[in-house]
């Protein structure tokens, strides 16, 4: 029973250090420091119209981000927290689980890109509590998303209602009705593949860029 209770006031000393640490390392105006990931152009040209931008913890969200990007020959920007999360899942989550709870904003690590050329954003990144990923409503609350067509998609193993709701909130006056996509974990490569075909053929601006040709499977040699 004693052991219990010591249990108890560990996990509580530990939630209470956290809630501290968020406190005091995130607000609700982020700022941006250096070193951050740049740009990088899946165009022959670099010239694209097409962002993808995401945040990911555990690579899910990166790896349909990085599809993404190779389908609309897009660009591709990584955001990523000034201060990371740690890679112990108990203490991440008790870290996010904070932030979301007192809707704080952590800084980033920059440069953020800049977004004047581009006419279609997809913005991506894991539910957290039902709610935008708060390294992602970071740079959603540091961009100015207007004149743009912003396209939502998250990823998720569970309930994600809520998420679309809170994802419109966090960019204010830019539509996004109707142009959400959730993807479950650890889908299969060609499910995902589906998925995001479909998904761009509602969400591309009226002239798409060509979507890249896929690779011709390879004939399995006959038996002799």
């Amino acid at each position: 029973m004693e052991g219990e209770k010591t249990l108890k006031r560990q996990w509580l000393g530990m939630v209470f250090i956290l809630l501290l640490f968020v406190v005091s390392g995130c607000g609700m105006h982020p700022a941006v420091s250096g070193g951050g990931a740049a740009v990088q152009s899946m165009a022959p040209d670099g010239g694209s119209r097409v962002l993808v931008v995401y945040y990911s913890y555990s690579g899910h969200t990166r790896r349909a981000a990085e599809r993404l990007a190779l389908l609309t020959q897009g660009d591709l920007y990584e955001v990523q927290p000034a201060m990371g999360y740690t890679s112990q899942p108990t203490l991440a989550f008790l870290r996010s689980f904070g932030e979301v709870q007192l809707s704080s904003l952590p800084d980033l690590a920059g440069p953020l890109p800049d977004l004047s050329g581009y006419q279609l954003i997809l913005v991506g990144g894991p539910v957290w509590k039902g709610k935008v990923a708060r390294p992602l409503a970071s740079w959603l609350a540091l961009n100015d998303l207007s004149g743009k067509k912003v396209a939502p998609f998250w990823t998720y193993d569970g309930d994600d209602s809520g998420y679309a709701a809170d994802f419109a909130a966090q960019v204010g006056p830019v539509p996004t009705d109707g142009l959400g996509l959730l993807l479950v974990e650890n889908m299969e490569p060609a499910a995902l593949e589906t998925a995001l075909e479909n998904w761009l053929a509602e969400v591309r601006p009226a002239r798409p860029l060509p979507l890249p040709a896929k690779p011709e499977k390879l004939n399995e040699a006959e038996d002799d």
